[in-house]
């Protein structure tokens, strides 16, 4: 009976989260073609599995390899984006040629090929970040100087390509190219939105538009008219390298190829911490999710960050194997790349220099011989620096800029005179469920089936959490060192987001290894009967819970952009109906001209695709002038020629907005534009 056990969890959580799904489908945020894109995903997922039971595999695969490469092909012509698909592909190969080539130096195993690429890839997006960032420092980041960049950096990387042609891909993954097939479809839609303009907030208002202003700068420059620019880090320089080298779609490319290698990386940690298998389940349980899928069409940093941490894991494990203090090395780096991407990583990451430390000392108290203590405490020790090497300038220039190196958040600590020092949290406390002892062991439970509660959708995050928790605790805490270590920083990260940010997308990043976790339970040492039906269920609950991720997609009715892709539909068309205001950015950029500023109120989202510079958070209050024409006086002083704002802020402006307030604008604001969401004025000359 006890050997049912997991299995009759299993169902559970699959027959709730189906009945999730469906309510979520049926009723979305607003109507849209979700239900069509529900038949189509499990009509698809049908056929791949009877072609799979009645057909030979080399038949099933070239079928539907062939059926969705070709689209893939039509949709890169069709949407003429071939060519800045082509130019992140350069960038990812180039990043993958500098991480072998650093590797070779150090001498280092060989590795299957995928395992190569998830360890070399954000080795080399290191090396590039910081390249650029000196080259911004020093007041040289622009086109020329990045193409230079990658053509230095190719010579290199020459040497490190060549020897992926020696590596084999793993060898148990062409058993399981069923699932390999689900996922390419999954790929095929998320296609679609990279051959798409970016239209989400934080993409368009900082991960786009900070490397944009760098790069018309030629260099760094401090932003302080909008605090969000601080938080552009390490990947922003990448962003910005991609602007310079093809614009944003080939920075949205190089996101979606980023994305597939964090997948390629769950499916590594599964496969070397207990079987192929389980990396399998665990990589079509993860690549299926519906947050997942939605942050393939956009350029945040969840993605990224979980193959960074992914791929830090990896090299841990193979410094655990092997001894050789390199692979901590390479670890080190990898997690200075993703510290330096997001500072929260270091909630995931702190596991692995601490077991290391502890098998030190361990050695230390057996009287261990003198070489082993040595490469112990070595690998430490790089591991340590390395991550300072890589992490520590992105901080160090927000301390440059604000006296906070994580600003705006620990201002209590740091008491930066450019923000709040009570306002240490943002907007976190609008979402999650309070840190009560009651709510910290119903957040897997509330996360899986009423993620509603966690800013997205009911549903969005899918159902991994609760096949790893709380059966886990018991049946992993008792196998090797890695696999607890996976578990212990499963447990650090989500301690730490429930303390701090019970945000949904913050969980992302250490969903690889909660993936793993959770299907290791009910494929890993389960045989018979137990493990067929085991398959059915985690089969049964991918195809449940991909159909939730067209419901993210509200922004558009079709929820993924096939006329963009098919080039039946512009960027501008489709930009139009994407982002709410954009039109006045158009009007805008018609009349604009080098010189003059802009004032934006509710408008961030339109950040980027405004030709000049938008100043946001811009306070000036009526009351602390004599006159409105002082008003007036002070703007035309700092340059300030238009206002774009939306209707909503006219309605009842708020008192720091004074350029807003309607006898400042019956008075000296020209009204230029207005539709049924966005107006521009001219600020009057009297």
């Amino acid at each position: 009976m006890l050997r049912w056990l997991p299995t009759f969890w299993l169902g559970f959580v699959i027959v709730r989260y189906s009945r999730v799904s469906f309510r979520t489908v049926m009723m979305p945020y607003n109507p849209g073609s979700d239900v069509e894109w529900a038949i189509v995903w499990i009509a698809f997922a049908l056929a791949v599995i009877l072609s799979a039971a009645f057909l030979k595999r080399s038949l099933v695969n070239w079928i539907w390899f062939g059926l969705l490469g070709g689209l893939a092909l039509s949709t890169l012509v069709l949407s003429h984006t071939a060519l800045p698909a082509l130019i992140a592909l350069a960038v990812f190969v180039v990043s993958a040629g500098l991480g072998e080539f650093v590797l070779q130096r150090f001498r280092l195993d060989p590795t299957p090929l995928i395992e190569r690429l998830v360890l070399t890839v954000p080795i080399g997006i290191g090396c590039l970040a910081l390249s650029l960032l000196t080259l911004a420092w020093l007041g040289f980041f622009n086109v020329v100087t990045s193409c230079a960049l990658m053509f230095i950096f190719a010579w290199p990387a020459v040497s490190g390509i060549r020897s992926f042609l020696t590596f084999r891909v793993e060898t148990g993954l062409a058993l399981h190219s069923p699932a390999i097939i689900l996922c390419a479809y999954v790929f095929l839609l998320n296609l679609t939105w990279a051959t798409a303009p970016e239209i989400q907030y934080d993409a368009v208002n900082v991960h786009l538009a900070v490397p944009k202003l760098y790069l018309q700068n030629g260099g760094l420059i401090d932003l302080p008219y909008f605090w969000n620019s601080y938080m552009a880090h390490l990947l922003s320089m990448l962003y910005g390298l991609c602007l310079a080298l093809a614009g944003m779609q080939a920075a949205k490319f190089f996101v979606l190829g980023v994305g597939a290698l964090a997948a390629g990386g769950v499916y590594v940690i599964g496969r070397r911490l207990f079987n192929d298998e389980v990396g399998i389940w665990a990589l079509l349980l993860f690549y299926s999710t519906p947050l997942v899928i939605w942050s393939f069409s956009t350029m945040y940093l969840d993605l990224p960050q979980a193959l960074f941490i992914t791929s830090a894991a990896v090299a841990f494990l193979r410094w655990y194997e092997t001894s050789q203090w390199a692979w901590m090395a390479a670890s080190g780096w990898i997690s200075g790349v993703a510290v330096g991407n997001k500072v929260a990583a270091i909630a995931t990451l702190i596991v692995f220099p601490i077991i290391t430390a502890a098998l030190a000392c361990q050695q230390v108290f057996r009287q261990a011989g003198s070489e082993r203590l040595y490469t112990a405490f070595r690998a430490i020790a790089a591991y340590v620096l390395l991550l300072l090497v890589v992490a520590a300038p992105w901080y160090l220039l927000v301390y440059e800029y604000t006296g906070n190196p994580f600003f705006p958040l620990l201002n209590k600590v740091f008491r930066s005179p450019d923000w709040p020092a009570e306002n240490t949290s943002l907007d976190w406390k609008t979402f999650g469920m309070g840190t009560s002892v009651g709510s910290l062991l119903r957040i897997p439970f509330r996360l899986t089936w009423d993620s509603n509660r966690f800013a997205t959708a009911r549903g969005a995050v899918g159902f991994a959490l609760l096949l790893a928790f709380p059966l886990a605790l018991g049946y992993l805490w008792r196998g090797t060192l890695p696999q607890r270590a996976v578990l212990a920083a499963i447990g650090v990260h989500m301690t730490v987001w429930a303390f701090t940010a019970q945000y949904a997308r913050y969980y992302i990043s250490v969903l690889p290894f909660v993936a793993v976790a959770g299907c290791a339970i009910f494929i890993a040492g389960q045989s018979g009967r137990v493990l067929l039906l085991n398959r059915a269920l985690l089969l049964a609950g991918v195809l449940a819970q991909t159909p939730v991720a067209s419901v993210l997609f509200w922004n558009i009715p079709e929820r993924f952009p096939v006329d963009r892709a098919l080039g039946r539909e512009s960027d501008e068309g489709f930009l139009v109906r994407g982002i709410p205001g954009y039109t006045s950015v158009r009007f805008l950029n018609g009349l604009w001209k080098p010189g003059e500023k802009i004032l934006g109120v509710g408008v961030e989202q339109l950040r980027f695709y405004f030709e000049g510079p938008l100043y946001t958070q811009h306070y000036l209050n009526v009351a602390d002038f004599e006159t409105l024409a002082d008003l007036r006086t002070a703007l035309a002083k700092d340059g300030f020629v238009y206002i774009a704002t939306t209707r909503l802020a006219l309605e009842n402006p708020a008192p720091w907005f004074g350029y807003l307030q309607p006898e400042f604008l019956e008075r000296f604001g020209e009204r230029l534009y207005s539709d049924e969401w966005a107006a521009v004025f001219r600020i009057r000359g009297r």
